[in-house]
């Protein structure tokens, strides 16, 4: 089936090349000025990291970011193939007996399964060749096996879930199926904050009370101090798959707790570990969670508005080689492809806000503490035992970075250590 090209197609097709080069040439700046960033940095990492670190650091970010690249070009070429051959339009052709409804899930389904399938060999070279080369990866391959079909199957449910609700709507909810939507999806998304620390999280690691008692009772003190209370605090066997380390704070409500890697109760001391809590807890405090929600939800609106519009007006279905009676799901498919480009213009500004979030969470950390040395010792070693990019080429910081630059964090935390 070939794909008559049309002005509207040919634009799309630019701004999607325009997208999809500039990251690419984004990400070998990034990777060139890992090469030629100065070690003045190392001054800032005295007795933490030296100079043969900073050279595994390094190749070990070329080597991702190189990684990064290959796949992003190949998910992209894979993509624009399916589209322009007509493959896409030969799919959902094929579908037209079917229920709208069934018909919709199997459309998506079917086009998930296949980026699923084309993604696996590139996870597999991820794991067990570079975060293996550089002693990072402790998953066998049944366990990276068995996470995979978990995730395969988990993604099915919850996907299907939501796309069932959206299609019934569109069937059968009138005008404003779109308002209910967007409720719904909000609904899911905090249904997933609801119960991920519960019922999805333990799908893939063993959550345990935290061993240390006398750990345990500082971190609970010091968060009661900003009004914050857990019913209990939790390490994971984060070693089980690999040796980076990390702690988060999840859930909402009755399910909120903090979670830490076992690997980071290894490598880091006490004071280190309350002051990682504290940036968590300045996150908690801040309501930067809530805040995130409330972007989602100003997002989502403006997709589920346009939705309303466009899923059965033909001649965008024309534009993208469909026909013109095609089913509403249809009409979703194409929002979909006109919001990948778009999301290359969106992410900027998310991202400048989760770090403007990531700032907030180190000055709370530094207050909790007394001074900004404990956190700014933590990111330290945390940096040396994750081989973190020091200084990330500011562009790559501005397009992709949710977190501001690991040097920069630690010169704002030591500035304010020594007021």
């Amino acid at each position: 089936m070939t794909i008559e090209l049309n002005p509207w197609l040919i634009a799309y097709v630019l701004i999607f090349l325009f997208t999809t080069t500039t990251e690419t040439a984004v990400a070998l700046l990034n990777i060139r000025h890992l090469r030629e960033s100065s070690t003045d940095v190392l001054k800032l990492f005295s007795g933490y990291i030296g100079t043969s670190e900073l050279q595994e650091s390094r190749l070990y970010n070329a080597d991702l970011g190189r990684f990064g690249i290959v796949e992003h070009i190949a998910d992209n070429i894979l993509f624009i193939f399916l589209l322009l051959t007509g493959v896409f339009q030969w799919y959902s052709a094929k579908l037209l007996g079917l229920n709208p409804i069934l018909g919709g899930l199997v459309f998506f389904g079917g086009i998930g399964f296949l980026f699923f399938l084309f993604g696996l060999p590139l996870g597999y070279y991820e794991c067990f060749v570079i975060e293996e080369k550089y002693g990072f990866n402790t998953r066998t391959r049944k366990l990276w096996t068995t996470d995979t079909l978990k995730s395969l199957v988990l993604g099915a449910i919850l996907g299907c879930a939501l796309l069932l609700a959206i299609l019934l709507l569109i069937r059968y909810g009138g005008s404003t199926w779109w308002l209910w939507g967007w409720g719904i999806f909000l609904a899911f998304q905090i249904l997933i904050v609801l119960i991920y620390p519960t019922l999805i999280a333990p799908i893939f690691n063993k959550f345990t009370p935290l061993e240390d008692d006398e750990l345990k009772a500082k971190i609970k003190h010091l968060l009661e101090l900003y009004g914050i209370t857990l019913r209990n605090v939790y390490q994971m066997d984060a070693s089980k798959r690999s040796t980076h380390s990390n702690a988060y704070f999840t859930g909402l409500g009755k399910t909120k707790r903090i979670v830490l890697f076992d690997s980071l109760l290894k490598n880091h001391d006490e004071e280190e570990i309350l002051a990682i809590l504290a940036h968590e807890a300045g996150h908690y405090r801040g309501r930067h969670l809530y805040k995130q929600l409330a972007l989602l939800a100003g997002v989502s609106f403006v997709f589920f508005l346009l939705a309303s519009r466009l899923i059965s007006w033909g001649p965008l279905f024309q534009v993208f080689g469909f026909t013109k009676g095609s089913p509403p799901y249809v009409g979703l498919f194409i929002l979909a492809i006109l919001w990948k480009p778009a999301g290359f213009f969106i992410s900027p500004l998310i991202s400048s806000l989760s770090r403007k979030y990531e700032k907030e969470a180190d000055l709370f950390a530094m207050k909790a503490m007394g001074s900004g040395h404990a956190p700014a010792r933590a990111l330290k070693k945390m940096a040396r035992d994750n081989l973190a990019n020091l200084s990330p080429h500011p562009l790559y910081v501005w397009l992709h970075h949710s977190h501001p630059p690991l040097a920069e964090r630690i010169a704002a935390l030591e500035e304010g250590g020594k007021s």
